[in-house]
């Protein structure tokens, strides 16, 4: 058993997957919206019984491993190695031996270094806000923070000046990291004649990603003379993104899944008082725009967002571009309009519940229709033209042409135009778009027959059908299907019990090309087959292609003809009166 085999063997891939996108059980599979690219109806499909995925809209599959692989952006042998180290497993001695496993993979051994780093320095923050610190008493008194609270987000505080930053270094050096760890991930900076921290005098929210791995951390300033930046965020690196990576993420993902529903809120402490307040299914993001990968990693997991961003005009403009970025995904959002003046943090430490706030909120559609309508009225015909332009072209975009219809009606009457005009906008508009999908609409498929892939998948999920008297007509398959199937045929030779040949055994034994094809032929053919509909399968087969067999047996006889070949002359004969005769009458 190799290193591959062996975590496969441990790891239920659904567990694996589930980590990533939600998934809900059709029949043997599992089905979803897909990791890997945007789509509106989920394509994503897993199969567990045989350890595999695909997703018949981007077509990506693989196995577990190979899953791992694509979604870290690593080596298999990486993916492997992550694995064994997420699930606490233990390889027998001929795995860890092996010396695929025992070399260094530089780039995995500096991304654990890197999170390590990360994980350590939230556990000295924590050490530093003691409850008589004024970072602490900020976050009670201020924030209103329960202690349990504060322990659960591992909130902390960054000691200042050079004593600060003598007690963090010791303080790594204990765990065997040195302060150039520090330097790498960005905590500490170096300069000719000292070493200092951005970080230093602020309250410190750690950031973890979706698997609870610590990679960056924000920090706040609290205190009033202080007139530094408000907030700052870890930089940017291979390791951490603000652009993909949403606070609280980790944990609400399980709430997210159950419901459905998440609430997105603009900062740290907002996100830290929904959650405070039993809105457990509740991200923020990282002081920058949302963006696209953000709302991929929403729809992954939900189809009904709250958007809860602050009631002004840089809040406005933040909804805008996140309607204009979602348009393409399958999410219903709305828009929970708070008291002018009131975030989540502070609306909820008076009012305790968003119970009249959900009922009251909006659809993010006619938000913007009402929103924008509004801004509208007072501008310069320039200004207004090019207003009117963006939002009909964000109303072209809704899928449903109902709630087009009066979304397109509701704008002309509070703009006070007639509604042609700016339907003719929308279907010039939508035109361009369906020349533009259709340019981009390059699905990629197998060039196979579908009762070549039908028999196939049969044979594959049930080789008590791959019997003998099949085999010339196995011989009629596309080259590809032919060649898997021959070793299998070899593989069904070699052993003495066929019931240890499974999906497998005959996997490993194929090339990379060949495990795709496999892999993607089973998950398009979910049907399970018997006997009876494998028969008639064969025989709509023979039927299809008879023509195409007789000239190849004629072939076959002139060329055994022409050089001889007495032998091959005898066994085609003999071949086409078995499969003539036999094979036909036994499956009719």
């Amino acid at each position: 058993m190799d290193l591959f085999e062996f975590v496969k063997s441990q790891v239920d891939i659904l567990d694996i997957v589930k980590e990533h996108t939600a998934l809900k059980q059709a029949g043997i599979y599992w089905k979803g919206y897909c990791p890997f690219h945007n789509e509106k109806t989920g394509s994503f499909t897993v199969s567990p019984h045989k350890g595999i995925f695909y997703c018949f809209g981007c077509h990506v599959n693989g196995d577990s491993i190979g899953f791992t692989a694509k979604i870290e952006n690593c080596s298999q042998i990486d993916a492997a190695k992550l694995l064994v180290e997420k699930y606490n497993l233990n390889p027998p001695e001929s795995v860890t031996n092996n010396k695929n496993y025992s070399n260094n993979s530089g780039n995995l051994d500096e991304q654990k270094q890197y999170f390590k780093t990360c994980e350590l320095v939230t556990l000295w923050c924590q050490k530093n806000l003691t409850f008589v610190s004024d970072a602490y008493r900020y976050l009670s008194e201020n924030r209103k923070f329960k202690l349990n609270t504060i322990k659960n987000f591992k909130l902390g505080y960054f000691s200042p000046g050079h004593l600060g930053i003598k007690s963090l270094i010791s303080f790594i050096n204990k765990h065997n990291l040195l302060t150039d760890d520090l330097i790498k991930s960005n905590i500490l900076i170096k300069n000719k004649t000292s070493i200092y921290s951005p970080f230093e005098d602020r309250i410190i929210f750690p950031i973890t990603d979706y698997l609870g791995r610590h990679c960056g951390f924000g920090g706040r300033v609290f205190k009033k003379y202080d007139k530094r930046a408000k907030y700052y965020n870890s930089r940017e690196s291979k390791y951490f993104s603000k652009g993909s990576n949403l606070f609280g993420l980790d944990k609400a993902k399980k709430e997210i899944q159950e419901s459905k529903k998440i609430f997105l809120v603009e900062g740290y402490t907002d996100c830290i008082a929904m959650f405070q307040n039993n809105y457990v299914n509740t991200v923020a993001i990282l002081g920058t725009a949302c963006t696209n990968e953000h709302i991929k990693i929403i729809s992954r997991f939900a189809t009904q967002v709250y958007v809860m961003y602050d009631n002004d005009k840089a809040g406005y403009q933040a909804i805008l571009r996140l309607t204009e970025s979602c348009w393409n995904f399958n999410l219903e959002l709305r828009v929970i309009t708070l008291p002018e003046g009131t975030d989540p943090a502070s609306y909820l430490q008076t009012q305790n519940s968003l119970a009249n706030s959900i009922t009251e909120s909006q659809d993010i559609y006619k938000f913007i229709v009402e929103s924008s309508c509004k801004a509208l009225s007072n501008q310069h015909l320039s200004d207004k033209i090019q207003g009117i332009n963006k939002l009909t072209n964000i109303i072209g975009k809704v899928s449903d042409p109902l709630k087009r219809s009066i979304l397109l009606e509701q704008a002309a009457d509070a703009l006070g135009l007639p509604i042609n005009a700016l339907n003719d906008s929308i279907k010039l508009d939508s035109k361009n778009s369906i020349i533009n999908n259709t340019k981009n609409n390059n699905n990629i498929s197998l060039d196979y027959d579908d009762l070549e892939k039908k028999i196939f998948s049969a044979i594959v999920n049930n080789l008590s059908l791959f019997e003998p008297k099949y085999y010339t007509v196995f011989e009629n398959f596309s080259p590809d299907l032919k060649a898997i199937i021959n070793i299998i045929i070899n593989l069904k030779s070699n052993l003495e019990d066929n019931t240890n040949l499974d999906f497998d055994s005959i996997s490993k034994n194929l090339s990379s090309p060949q495990q795709e094809t496999l892999r993607i032929i089973i998950m398009e053919q979910s049907a399970n087959i018997g006997q009876v509909e494998f028969k008639k399968l064969i025989l709509l087969f023979l039927k299809k292609h008879w023509q195409k067999m007789i000239l190849a047996t004629k072939n076959n006889i002139i060329n055994a003809q022409n050089t001889a070949d007495i032998e091959l002359l005898t066994n085609t004969v003999k071949n086409f009166h078995k499969l003539r005769n036999n094979l036909l009458e036994e499956i009719k």
